[in-house]
């Protein structure tokens, strides 16, 4: 069983990797236990970090490895996404925000971080140009350039190769969906991410939360694929609903909801896994954080909100 429709495996040797690192690459936290091994011959082990609950691989790929294994992901991906349906993405990233943000807007701007071409953002722009926002602004950071071209009026579009180049600039929404996942050592990005909103802005994580399954199919003696060095993390609602604690944000920031993430897959193109997918994500509805079986994540969070009784975010119990 794969972890990801999108990505595949691949074994690598030992000029593939760097030297392993007893820190955990989001926190530098040393408190970290091993749960599964990963592959033999190099040893490489998924471990997890008992004081900001992430789970990354013990050893990190090198970023040659890194470049040589998305080079061919791209040149096999004309849209450059991995979700099957874009407009129901942007559907659902509409109606998440747009009762969060400040009325009266005249430009919102969106952020887009490891969007490839922007599809999704610009879905999401889209609704908000429909619902009367008179100008919307989204910037997408990718390091694969190959710009969406989409000529509609009061839409601008711009892009660039990484989140260093973006220079004086302050968002409304941020989306880093199915990214952090993939970085090596990812802290130094999703820092900069939170400093890159507005007051009263939002960000979007998705992440694979794929660990409890993993393990649990190890018992039936199922194999499955974590997709290393595609994923080289996991991210489950443990992570997540502590990121404002792990960052030192709880302060200025606000979880507004924290919950399994939205199907990628659909029915008509991908049907088993989509079947699968909702059985597993449906059962955390009733059960709360007992069911761990879930297979992603998301969590919007705002800047700027205190957090009240009104403002409790939906999470499992």
């Amino acid at each position: 069983m794969n972890a990801a429709c999108f990505h595949k495996s691949k074994h690598l040797s030992e000029p593939d990797l760097c030297e392993e690192d007893i820190h955990c690459p989001i926190c530098q936290s040393t408190n970290r236990i091993n749960r599964t091994i990963l592959q033999e011959a190099p040893e490489i082990y998924l471990k997890q970090c008992l004081n900001c609950f992430a789970v990354s691989a013990s050893r990190l790929p090198t970023k040659k490895t890194l470049d040589l294994y998305y080079s061919s992901f791209y040149e096999s991906n004309d849209t450059k996404i991995t979700f099957d349906d874009p407009k129901r993405f942007g559907r659902h990233l509409f109606d998440q925000t747009r009762k969060y943000l400040t009325n009266g807007k005249k430009t919102l701007s969106i952020l887009y971080y490891g969007g490839g071409i922007g599809t999704i953002s610009i879905e999401l722009a889209k609704r908000y140009l429909d619902f009367g926002i008179p100008e919307v602004k989204v910037l997408i950071v990718d390091y694969e350039q190959s710009a969406l071209i989409d000529d509609i009026p009061n839409l601008v579009i711009n892009n660039c190769s990484a989140l260093s180049e973006v220079k004086d600039q302050k968002f409304d929404i941020i989306i880093a969906s199915a990214i952090i996942e993939h970085l090596p050592t990812p802290r130094t990005e999703i820092t900069c991410l939170f400093e890159l909103l507005n007051e009263h802005g939002l960000i979007y994580f998705r992440s694979p939360y794929v660990m409890p399954i993993i393990l649990l199919l190890k018992k039936l003696k199922i194999d499955s694929d974590f997709t290393y060095p595609g994923h080289i993390h996991d991210l489950g609602q443990k992570f997540w609903d502590n990121v404002l604690d792990t960052f030192d944000l709880k302060n200025g920031f606000n979880i507004l909801y924290s919950r399994p993430s939205i199907v990628e897959t659909t029915f008509s193109k991908h049907f088993r896994r989509t079947l699968i997918a909702y059985l597993c994500k449906t059962p955390w509805y009733v059960l709360g954080n007992r069911w761990r079986f879930v297979g992603g994540w998301e969590i919007l969070i705002q800047k700027g909100i205190p957090k009240t009784t009104e403002d409790t975010p939906e999470r499992g119990t």
